[in-house]
């Protein structure tokens, strides 16, 4: 009796050692067929030659559009790298001598025509938190990192929300939002820079100029399942539905004019919201919360990156909600000619449907 129970226990064993191996051997076909996370750009098929279009020589340059994304996770100190090149960007910088040859004077210049657009994610983790909150100067810090680089930046400024701008999508996300919106515009002093306003979903359409027309939409407040704006509070839209309509309206009209639509979450990723992630991902998966937690948890760590490709959160795109949106906002935009989609979340630019033919702005 005894014996056959041994037996019987080394068979399982036998079978235990022989399913875990084939259970590890398929984590490791896993991690290596989701870990293809890629930091190369991306292209379209039907625009992998755009660098050889054929412009007319006559084109020059008019006005510039800067995008940048998911600023609110830069270092506090020094500058983050990132920012620094954009306000290298931005401005021109001219020296002068003064009149008694004494001192250099320094100024520095932007062109009016000029765009920048901040693609949500202003401020991580959890947005712009109550006046009396112990963190409120930090995160005060974070932002006016960004607004400090516009403020005199003479062209048009577009602050966009993202889902950490929504206390990172939680409850009081709307009263979050509201807060930061006015910190920002009161801090700016240059009317309606933050939009959309109010916690509302858009569209919002910016007529640059006759051939210049920018879209902006608050993707949150689609994927955001707690309290949000709607038409009672001074909003457009009110409903899902009524955005599509209206942003399908604002395309029609604006046919042939360049249009630059935004938001802050892309419809395609080759990124971790897309359900590629790095070999370290797989084995550091901690790192994820502290850079400096490199402790290995092989097949452990394959979990999280596992359960992001089934969509359990709505800011991955295999979520149902997310695809919704995605599909929606593809049938409007995919044949469009002369639109340019840009957004953040990814942490690196995502833009798409850039049709060869259209002039340069």
């Amino acid at each position: 009796m005894i014996i056959l129970e041994i037996r019987d226990l080394n068979i399982f064993s036998r079978a235990m050692i022989k399913n875990t191996k084939r259970l590890i051997y398929l984590f490791v076909i896993g991690i290596l067929s989701i870990s293809c996370s890629t930091y190369k750009p991306f292209y379209a098929k039907s625009e992998k030659d755009w660098e050889k279009a054929n412009n007319p020589d006559t084109l020059t340059l008019s006005y510039a559009v800067f995008l940048t994304g998911d600023a609110g996770n830069s270092e506090l100190s020094p500058q983050e790298p990132t920012l620094k090149l954009l306000e290298s960007q931005l401005y021109r910088i001219d020296t002068t001598i003064s009149v008694s040859k004494k001192d250099t004077i320094v100024s520095k210049k932007s062109d009016p025509k000029d765009v920048i657009i901040f693609m949500g994610d202003n401020i991580y983790d959890h947005g712009l938190p109550s006046a009396d909150a112990v963190n409120r100067e930090e995160k005060e810090t974070i932002i006016l990192k960004q607004l400090d680089i516009v403020k005199d930046f003479k062209g048009k400024k577009i602050f966009v929300p993202g889902n950490h701008d929504w206390n990172n999508s939680k409850k009081g996300g709307l009263t979050t939002l509201q807060r930061q919106e006015e910190f920002v515009e009161q801090y700016l002093n240059n009317g309606d820079t933050f939009i959309p306003s109010g916690g509302c979903p858009g569209p919002v359409e910016l007529q640059l100029n006759n051939n210049f027309v920018i879209i902006v939409v608050d993707s949150e407040w689609w994927l955001h399942k707690h309290e949000k704006s709607a038409v009672a509070d001074g909003c457009t839209a009110g409903t899902r539905e009524q955005l599509l309509s209206q942003i399908k309206s604002i395309v029609v009209r604006n046919r042939g004019k360049n249009i630059l639509f935004t938001q802050h979450h892309p419809l395609f990723s080759n990124g971790t919201h897309g359900g590629y992630f790095t070999l370290k991902d797989h084995l550091f998966p901690l790192t994820a919360i502290n850079k400096k937690l490199y402790i290995p948890l092989p097949v452990i760590g394959s979990l999280y990156p596992l359960l992001r490709q089934y969509g359990v959160s709505r800011q991955d795109l295999a979520n149902k909600e997310y695809q919704l949106l995605k599909n929606s906002l593809l049938k409007i935009l995919k044949d469009e000619k002369n639109l340019v989609f840009a957004a953040g979340h990814e942490h690196a630019h995502t833009t798409g449907f850039t049709h060869t033919g259209r002039s340069t702005i």
